[in-house]
């Protein structure tokens, strides 16, 4: 839940920085969502989670996009529901399935 909150945070606060570009929603929101984890984790001396579970990011980046893109129709409440609820249900369900991406030999 933390990860779909920063994502959506991320979005956010870019969209009242006055930035409009997809892209650089998306980016931004998966950057702030991904990052709070990574500094989590290097101050626990633990491998960072995107490095192991790379479905982690990808859902980041699926609930920031929806975010960006829904913003002008539904509004801040509506979008940051749309893509909060999108990041957690990616990540139940990548939890409960075991789903992963490919590794690079």
């Amino acid at each position: 839940m933390g990860l779909a909150a920063f994502t959506v945070s991320g979005v956010a606060v870019a969209r009242e920085a006055g930035y409009g570009s997809v892209f650089l929603l998306t980016f931004l929101g998966t950057l702030t969502g991904t990052g709070g984890g990574v500094i989590r984790d290097l101050l626990a001396q633990e491998p960072p989670y995107i490095f192991t579970k790379h479905v982690y990011a990808c859902a980041s980046i699926a609930g920031g996009l929806l975010c960006a893109l829904l913003w002008d129709a539904a509004g801040e409440l509506g979008a940051s529901a749309a893509g909060a609820v999108t990041v957690i249900l990616i990540r139940a369900l990548a939890a409960h399935y075991r789903w992963n991406l490919p590794r690079v030999a």
